[in-house]
């Protein structure tokens, strides 16, 4: 097994927890990541983490007094090549380096990795070995990190059924955390370096004909998305991904999504409010906005509204005027948010 790097060596060797453009809370994140990670390979060096499949069956228990057990384990979808059985597993989860790039507040501490699974009876015959990217759920209660990380899981899912740009999940991993009170939840996804995140885009730059398409590219992955049948909860341009040879745009990091019901005008009045409106206050935040004049700024948003409310155009004409009323909704908010930070 490769030597894992515990969090000491690591804050020293690794650059990127020396970069002075990372909020403290960034490094918080990787060094909690780390340690959790060195807990599990202790662990998985023992054959103490049992390998099932992933099951909302076998995540957890609840005791005759009520109580919640969550089941310490490695829950590989059923895809993944590796064969289930009750016999002793080995397990590794080996960091590689960072893969972080983007600004300072689009650091979600994901490292990219290798997992190794293998039965210590059959000497290498049954073996799973894969790159990953890691993404460990630590801040919060464990029952929230884990409905967090099986929100994630199913929206990844479905994205792949449809066919869509997302990152194919292999893994869900319970383990003990670096505190008594709650364990560390894992979600590891196939490693997949083709994929950026838009906030990689020099947005700074402003109304470039390159940064206005990106811009409309995310505008309609947001549309299509929501036509899903889904509120994203979270639409900063960070969770917004597109693949470098221009193959796809499509939305990421589910955490927050929730399913909402499109024979429900409300509801589809609040998704194209909120998500909407959040996106756009992204974009102000890179930047994207800050040479402008107010009316220039205003032009924009109307372009990007537009380009929003035409992926409604098959859809009846009550949907229609819902989905521009809260877009109308969303611009106002913004304007008045831009307003308020003069």
């Amino acid at each position: 097994m490769t030597k894992f790097r515990t969090p000491e060596n690591t804050r020293n060797d690794q650059p990127i927890l020396e970069d002075e453009s990372l909020r403290t809370r960034s490094k918080e994140r990787l060094i909690n990541t780390f340690d959790s990670l060195d807990a599990i390979n202790r662990l998985g060096a023992e054959g103490e983490i049992r390998v099932d499949l992933y099951s909302l069956y076998n995540i957890k228990k609840v005791e005759a007094d009520g109580s919640t057990t969550y089941l310490h384990g490695l829950y590989l979808m059923p895809d993944c090549g590796y064969e289930i059985d009750n016999r002793g597993k080995f397990i590794a989860l080996d960091y590689i380096s960072d893969y972080i790039t983007g600004s300072a507040d689009s650091v979600h501490a994901v490292l990219q990795g290798v997992i190794k699974v293998e039965d210590y009876e059959k000497h290498g015959e049954n073996r799973l070995t894969k790159e990953v990217a890691i993404k460990c759920y630590i801040k919060r209660t464990t029952e929230e990190n884990l409905r967090r990380a099986i929100n994630e899981i199913e929206t990844m899912r479905e994205q792949e059924k449809r066919g869509l740009l997302t990152f194919k999940p292999v893994a869900l991993m319970i383990a003990p955390g670096r505190y008594d009170d709650k364990e560390t939840v894992v979600i590891l996804s196939e490693f997949d370096s083709t994929r950026i995140t838009m906030d990689n885009i020099t947005w700074r730059e402003g109304f470039t004909e390159e940064n206005i398409k990106a811009a409309k590219d995310a505008i309609v992955a947001l549309a299509k998305f929501n036509q899903q049948g889904y509120k994203h909860g979270d639409t900063k341009i960070k969770n917004i991904a597109q693949t470098q040879a221009g193959g796809g745009t499509n939305m990421i990091d589910f955490e927050t999504t929730q399913k909402v019901d499109l024979s429900d005008i409300n509801q589809i009045m609040l998704i194209a409010r909120e998500d909407f409106g959040l996106l756009i206050k992204s974009l102000n935040h890179r930047n994207f906005f800050s040479s402008y004049q107010e009316y220039e700024i205003e032009d924009m948003v109307n372009d990007l509204m537009q380009e929003y409310a035409m992926q409604w155009q098959e859809y009846d004409d009550e949907t229609q005027d819902v989905v521009i009323n809260g877009l109308d909704e969303a611009r106002i908010d913004f304007l008045k948010f831009r307003e308020h930070k003069k």
